[in-house]
């Protein structure tokens, strides 16, 4: 019984060692038994753009851009330049 105990114990910490270095994504392990081998489940961690229209139109639509001179200028830019759309 010791002999199985020390292999069960080896597959639970080879589990802790795998998810130690996974620390970015929440990970499941599943409760080891005499038949089941470490389960992990990883999951990707989220991404970084997650783009909203309303803060887009706040930060870079018409009104922000003619708000102040800078703004106005890249307005005025972009139309000398031929862009379809001067603003978000």
């Amino acid at each position: 019984m010791d002999k199985y105990t020390s292999t069960v114990d080896k597959r639970r910490q080879n589990c802790v060692n795998v998810l130690s270095k996974n620390t970015h994504s929440p990970s499941v392990v599943a409760p080891l038994t005499q038949y089941n081998f470490c389960v992990i489940v990883i999951y990707m961690p989220k991404r970084t753009l997650q783009p909203k229209k309303r803060k887009r139109a706040k930060m870079t639509g018409f009104m922000k851009r003619m708000s102040s001179k800078a703004g106005v200028r890249v307005l005025k830019r972009r139309r000398l330049k031929g862009r379809a759309k001067v603003a978000a």
